[in-house]
C-alpha cells in the first residue's frame, strides 16, 4: 500500500513562515501596548507638565520683554522732553509739536506684532494729559471713554503708587457707555517714583494665551503674582480655593482635578487645572487608537501574507507544470526572475529532448567513440570542435599566448603541467561565465584559443581587462598576451582568423603584466642586427675571454631594443643571433661548447627570460662561464707559468691556498706573480681561484642533495655567509635558488 505523503506544498510553508513572523510581531505588540497603556496616565500628566513649563518659559520671556519696552519708552528723548515742557508751563498751552515726537515713539513700540499691545498709554499727571498711538486726549477722556474700565476707573490712575513695574490683574475694558465692547486686557505700568508721569501698557491678554498656551475646554489657567495676587483666570472655573502648593512646580491631585504649577523667574506662579476625567479620556483615547492600530496591522498582515504566499506558489507550481507537461504557454509572472527560469528552463527541456534524440539516433557511434577515447586518450575537447565545425554563425576568436617564467614556479615548486592546466581552466571559466556559448581550446604548450559566437566585441575587450586583473597577480609565474581576432562569418575561414591573433600576438613586448591586442593594424619596429665592425668586436671580447667586455657590447644591443619597443619575439631572434656566434667562436677557438652542460644550461636559461633584466642576468652568467672556458682553453695552450698555476688551482682549491703559497712553489716573488698572472690571463689570482671553486661548487649543486654550507666547505668556503655572497654575486642566483632552477628544468625536460 502507497504511503500518503505528509510533505506540505510550498504555498502552505510560505504561508506558514508569514504567519509565524505575524505572530511574532503581535506578541511583541501587545506586550508594548500593555506596557504603553499602563503608562498612559504619567506620560498625560509629564504631557502637561511640559506643557505648562513651556508656557510659563514663554511668559516669563514676554512680560521681560514687555518691561524692557516700558523703561526704554520712559526714558525717550521725546517722551522725557515732553514732561519737562509740561512742568515748566503747566498754565500754558502745551507744544503738541514737541508731542508729536513722543506719538511717533509710543506708535513705534505699540505696532510691534510680538508685544501683543492692544495700546499704549503715557499719563503726565500735573497736566492731566494723556498720549497713546492714536495722539494726546485729557485723562477723562483716556480712561472714562477709550479705555473705560471698572476696575481701573480716572481715580485708580491718579493715585500715587510707590512700585516702579505694576503687572495689574486683567480686566474688561470698554470703548463708552453707548457702545460697550468689552475686552480682556491686562495693563503693565512703569514709573520712576520722582517723577510726574508714567507709562501704561494695555495688553491684549487672549492673544498672548492664544500664543503661549495651549489650551482646551477641560484646561484652566490661573495666574498669581509674588504676593498671591490673582492676575489672570480662564476657563471659568473658581479657583480661590486651591490646595497648598510646595515648590516652585510640581504636580498634585485633589478632589476631581489635577493642578499643576511653575514658578518663573519674578517670582510669578502660573497654575493649570485638568479636570480629572479629561486625563481619562485621553489615555483612553490613546489605548483605542493603540488597539485599532495593531487590528488594522494584523488584517493587513494576513492578508499580505496570502497575496505573497500565492504570488509565489503560482508561477512554480506552473514551473512544475511544465517539467511534467511540456506546452507552449508562456509563463506571465509578476516576479521577473520567474519569468526568466521559465524561459530558460523550456530552452533546457527543449534541448534534453533534442539531446536524446540525437543519443537513440547515434547511440553506437557514442558508445565506439568512448570506447576509442579511453583506450587512446583522445583530447577532451574533440566534441566542441565538431560542434564548432558545425555552427554557421558569426564569431570571434580569442588566442592567448603564454610565456611561462621558470624560475618563480621552481621558487614556488609548481608543476609546469599544473601551471598550464590552472591557467586555461581559469582561461575556460571566466570565458564561459560571460559568454554560455563560448568554446575554449589548447592549441599548442604554449597557445589556449577562446571561440565566441556574435558580434561582441566590446564584452570581450571587458572580459579580457577582468580577466588582466586576476592573472597579473601571477605574473611571477608566467606571462599572457591576449589577441583579439576581426569578425568572421563561418568556421570556414577558422584558418584566416587563427593568423590573424598569431601576427597580432607577434607585437607582445617585454612587459611584466598581460598584454590585449585587438588592433590587427599594428607595425612592428625593425629589428636591430650586428654591423660588421659590432661583430668583430663581440668576436674580439670572446676571444679575449673577458665577461665584462662580452657583456657590455650585448646590454648595449638589448638598450637599443628596448628603446625601440621591440617586441618579445624580436628580443629572442636577436638572442638567438648573438648566442650562435658566442658558440660559433668557442668552437672555432677549440672549446667544446656542444658538450658543456653549465653553457648549455645558460642558453636555455636565456631562452626562458621575459625581461629586460632577466636577458641582461642571462647573459652575463652564460658570459662568465663562457670566459672560464676560453680562459682553459688558453691555460692548455699558453704559458707554463701560467699552466702551472692553473694546475694548482685545479688540484688544490679546497685548501686554504694564497698568493704567497704559490710564490713559493714557484720560487718567484708574491708581487711579481700577481702582476705576472695579471698581464698574461687579465684576471688576479684570486679571481682564477673563485672560478675555480664556485664552477665545481655549481656541478655539487646540480648532482648531489648535499647541504649548502657542506658543499661551501667542499670547494674551500668554511664560512657559510662568504660562501652564498660569492655564489650569488658571480652567478647572480644564491646556491639554493641556482638548486631549484636546474631541477626545475631537468624536470621540465623530462
Amino acid at each position: 500500500m502507497e504511503r500518503k505523503s505528509t510533505d506540505q506544498s510550498l504555498f502552505m510553508k510560505i504561508f506558514l513562515s508569514f504567519l509565524s513572523i505575524i505572530v511574532l510581531f503581535t506578541l511583541f505588540h501587545i506586550f508594548s501596548f500593555a506596557f504603553i497603556i499602563s503608562n498612559v496616565q504619567k506620560r498625560v500628566i509629564a504631557s502637561n507638565q511640559q506643557l505648562l513649563a513651556e508656557s510659563t518659559d514663554k511668559f516669563d520671556y514676554y512680560f521681560s520683554r514687555v518691561q524692557m519696552m516700558l523703561h526704554s519708552l520712559y526714558n525717550d528723548k521725546a517722551v522725557s522732553e515732553f514732561a519737562g515742557q509740561l512742568r515748566r508751563a503747566p498754565q500754558e498751552q502745551p507744544d503738541y509739536w514737541l508731542a508729536k515726537d513722543t506719538v511717533a515713539s509710543i506708535r513705534r513700540e505699540s505696532f510691534n506684532p510680538y508685544l501683543y499691545l492692544q495700546a499704549l498709554i503715557i499719563q503726565y499727571g500735573s497736566a492731566s494729559v494723556t498720549l497713546d498711538q492714536a495722539g494726546s486726549s485729557s485723562e477723562e477722556d483716556m480712561f472714562g471713554r477709550a479705555y473705560a474700565s471698572s476696575d481701573y476707573p480716572l481715580s485708580f490712575w491718579k493715585e500715587p503708587t510707590r512700585q516702579t513695574f505694576r503687572l495689574l490683574p486683567a480686566a474688561s475694558f470698554h470703548r463708552s457707555d453707548e457702545l460697550r465692547e468689552d475686552k480682556l486686557l491686562l495693563p503693565y505700568a512703569f514709573e520712576v517714583l520722582s517723577a510726574d508721569y508714567r507709562v501704561i501698557a494695555l495688553i491684549d491678554i487672549q492673544q498672548v494665551l492664544g500664543a503661549f498656551f495651549t489650551s482646551d475646554e477641560s484646561r484652566a489657567l490661573l495666574i498669581r503674582d509674588r504676593e498671591g495676587k490673582t492676575l489672570l483666570a480662564t476657563g471659568g472655573q473658581e479657583v480661590q480655593e486651591l490646595p497648598t502648593m510646595d515648590g516652585d512646580s510640581g504636580y498634585l491631585h485633589a478632589g476631581d482635578s489635577y493642578y499643576f504649577w511653575q514658578t518663573d523667574s519674578e517670582g510669578r506662579r502660573y497654575i493649570s487645572s485638568v479636570p480629572q476625567n479629561s486625563i481619562a479620556s485621553q489615555a483612553q483615547k490613546l489605548s483605542l487608537g493603540l488597539l485599532l492600530i495593531a487590528a488594522m496591522s494584523i488584517v493587513i498582515a494576513l492578508f499580505a501574507s496570502y497575496v505573497f504566499s500565492n504570488r509565489i506558489h503560482r508561477p512554480v507550481k506552473r514551473m512544475l507544470s511544465e517539467l511534467m507537461h511540456p506546452n507552449a504557454d508562456q509563463l506571465n509572472s509578476g516576479i521577473k526572475e520567474f519569468n526568466l527560469i521559465h524561459a530558460n528552463m523550456r530552452e533546457l527541456v527543449r534541448e534534453k529532448a533534442s539531446i536524446q534524440e540525437e543519443i537513440a539516433r547515434h547511440s553506437s557511434i557514442l558508445t565506439s567513440y568512448g570506447y576509442m577515447n579511453k583506450l587512446k586518450s583522445i583530447n577532451h575537447d574533440i566534441q566542441e570542435w565538431n560542434e564548432f565545425l558545425a555552427m554557421d554563425e558569426s564569431y570571434h576568436i580569442v588566442l592567448y599566448t603564454l610565456r611561462l617564467r621558470p624560475a618563480g614556479l621552481a621558487a614556488s615548486q609548481i608543476p609546469v603541467e599544473k601551471a598550464l592546466y590552472a591557467l586555461r581552466e581559469h582561461i575556460g571559466f571566466i570565458c564561459t561565465g560571460t559568454f554560455p556559448d563560448s568554446h575554449t581550446f589548447q592549441m599548442e604548450k604554449d597557445q589556449i584559443l577562446s571561440v565566441i559566437k556574435g558580434r561582441q566585441r566590446e564584452g570581450i575587450l571587458n572580459m579580457l581587462r577582468k580577466l588582466k586583473s586576476i592573472v597579473d597577480r601571477d605574473h611571477e609565474y608566467y606571462l599572457v598576451t591576449a589577441a583579439v581576432s576581426s569578425h568572421f562569418e563561418h568556421s570556414s575561414q577558422f584558418n584566416y582568423a587563427y593568423d590573424q591573433v598569431i601576427g597580432m600576438s607577434r607585437r607582445s613586448l617585454l612587459l611584466e603584466e598581460m598584454q590585449i591586442f585587438a588592433d590587427s593594424g599594428g607595425s612592428v619596429p625593425a629589428t636591430i642586427f650586428f654591423n660588421n665592425m659590432q661583430q668583430q668586436e663581440l668576436h674580439a671580447a670572446i676571444q679575449s675571454g673577458q665577461p665584462e667586455n662580452m657583456l657590455s657590447i650585448v646590454e648595449r644591443r638589448l638598450d637599443e631594443l628596448h628603446e625601440k619597443q621591440a617586441t618579445a619575439e624580436q628580443f629572442r631572434k636577436a638572442v638567438e643571433e648573438w648566442t650562435a656566434k658566442l658558440l660559433h667562436s668557442l668552437e672555432r677557438s677549440g672549446v667544446a661548447a656542444q658538450t658543456d652542460w653549465q653553457l648549455k644550461s645558460s642558453l636555455r636559461q636565456l631562452g626562458e627570460c621575459c625581461t629586460l633584466a632577466e636577458y641582461k642576468d642571462g647573459f652575463r652568467r652564460l658570459f662568465w662561464h663562457a670566459g672560464g672556458l676560453m680562459q682553459e682553453r688558453a691555460e692548455q695552450i699558453g704559458d707554463p707559468v701560467i699552466n702551472r698555476v692553473l694546475q694548482i688551482v685545479d688540484e688544490e682549491y679546497r685548501e686554504e691556498l694564497s698568493l704567497d703559497y704559490l710564490s713559493g712553489k714557484l720560487n718567484m716573488s708574491s708581487a711579481y706573480l700577481s702582476a705576472y698572472i695579471k698581464e698574461k690571463t687579465g684576471e688576479n689570482f684570486t679571481e682564477h681561484l673563485n672560478r675555480t671553486r664556485l664552477r665545481n661548487a655549481q656541478q655539487l649543486l646540480a648532482q648531489t642533495e648535499g647541504g649548502i654550507a657542506d658543499i661551501g666547505k667542499q670547494v674551500g668556503y668554511h664560512n657559510a655567509s662568504s660562501f652564498n655572497r660569492m655564489f650569488k654575486k658571480w652567478t647572480g642566483q644564491s646556491p639554493s635558488e641556482y638548486r631549484r632552477s636546474v631541477h626545475f628544468t631537468e624536470e621540465a625536460e623530462g
